[in-house]
């Protein structure tokens, strides 16, 4: 047994699931700046992978949940869960936590092409893809706690919001 990655683009609900999991849980943004040399100019933190890992690493245990939109990166689970929202819920997620209109942008257009999908794949490891579009918090949790105790797959590759980008330009 090896903790689960649970990733996905900002605003997609990965904390708020952690939390709603009677599993631990290592939330990776409390490791941001102590694995990192600085933010960049738009005020992100430069991360150091390798710093990250062992932090996350020395800090765990083969029950917990990693959250992060860096988890899948990582090299410490066996499965990741990619949790995904189609754009314009997104959009209105995001405009509530008050992005920027360019990192808002950033973010939707990952989560249209299914950038973080993409990356988990590349791992070799067991990927779910979970869409938390119009799901209460609950029905989610319901759905991440099946697919960690092995009762329900979720395969990747279901979901595509990349329609969403037809109306952007």
């Amino acid at each position: 047994m090896s903790p689960l990655a649970l990733t996905g683009t900002p605003g997609t609900g990965k904390t708020t699931l952690a939390r709603l999991l009677d599993h631990p849980r290592l939330e990776l943004s409390d490791y941001y700046e102590t694995s990192s040399d600085g933010r960049d100019d738009g005020g992100e933190w430069l991360v150091d992978l390798e710093q990250l890992a062992a932090a996350a690493a020395r800090d765990t245990s083969p029950e917990a949940v990693i959250e992060g939109h860096l988890s899948h990166r990582l090299g410490l689970c066996e499965t990741v869960v990619v949790l995904r929202c189609h754009p314009d819920e997104l959009r209105e997620r995001l405009d509530a936590r008050g992005y920027v209109e360019a990192k808002l942008r950033e973010n939707l257009e990952a989560e249209a092409l299914g950038i973080i999908t993409a990356e988990a794949l590349e791992t070799g490891i067991k990927v779910h893809e979970l869409d938390t579009t119009g799901q209460l918090p609950a029905t989610s949790a319901t759905a991440l706690t099946a697919i960690m105790a092995g009762a329900k797959d979720y395969q990747p590759g279901r979901i595509d919001f990349s329609e969403a980008i037809l109306g952007w330009y």
